[in-house]
């Protein structure tokens, strides 16, 4: 899912229409602009966020009859799956960290003593470094085709998103493709994780150190042109 919206991002980089360009991936950013500062909609990618485009992709793939299961650390995934009209519908259900660890727990599984399977879709390089702060912007800069004269910069944290959305209502900022998070350090320090057991800063040395900048190749984007990736953006 990461590596299809880092190729719609791409796309509207190359195209240099917008004056800003604000990623769409953290629901709660996408809420925040539209119900406390409507006017900087017009700035917000159109693009939907990379949980729903891996569920259109799932659902291309295998039929509607799937069911779509999103495992993650955000809970306004929850609200994006089933409150919204226009993400609806391609997600059954979302569970966080922290209720499949109680989940697994009950059943009496511990995972340490499972052994490691690989995934059966392509690796999406560069594009797994989404959930950490930077992370959309280490995928694009890699995956960049042409040059562009956007200015590139990522906030993070509720306060420093509110700050720059205030500036941006003034004019103050111009040019920018802009990575915006609610939660600070990015997704892997959601809402629904353990934040005692783990330091989002050694977890994204880890991820930076393990992960290569590698683009993923484009041709792995299976019936991309068929899937519908947009999303509009209102005054709520």
């Amino acid at each position: 899912g990461a590596a299809y919206v880092t190729d719609e991002y791409e796309k509207l980089l190359s195209a240099g229409k917008m004056e800003n360009i604000i990623t769409t991936c953290c629901p709660s950013v996408n809420d925040l602009i539209e119900i406390y500062y409507p006017s900087l909609t017009k700035y917000m990618a159109p693009v939907v966020s990379p949980m729903i485009a891996h569920a259109k992709l799932i659902r291309k793939m295998m039929g509607n009859h799937v069911k779509v299961v999103f495992l993650g650390p955000c809970i306004a995934k929850k609200r994006e799956a089933e409150g919204d009209p226009r993400t609806e519908g391609y997600v059954d259900a979302v569970i966080n960290f922290t209720e499949v660890e109680e989940w697994l727990k009950e059943k009496n599984i511990n995972i340490m003593d499972l052994e490691d399977t690989a995934f059966e879709n392509p690796n999406p390089m560069v594009n797994r470094l989404y959930p950490i702060s930077s992370g959309v912007l280490s995928s694009v800069v890699a995956s960049e085709n042409t040059k562009n004269s956007y200015r590139k910069f990522y906030v993070h944290g509720i306060d420093n998103c509110i700050e720059l959305l205030k500036s941006m209502e003034k004019g103050e900022v111009s040019g920018c493709f802009i990575e915006a998070d609610l939660c600070s350090g990015g997704c892997i320090k959601g809402p629904a994780v353990d934040t005692s057991s783990i330091s989002r800063f050694k977890v994204k040395l880890d991820m930076e150190e393990t992960i290569p900048k590698v683009p993923m190749n484009t041709m792995s984007l299976i019936d991309h042109d068929n899937i519908n990736l947009h999303k509009t953006f209102l005054n709520r």
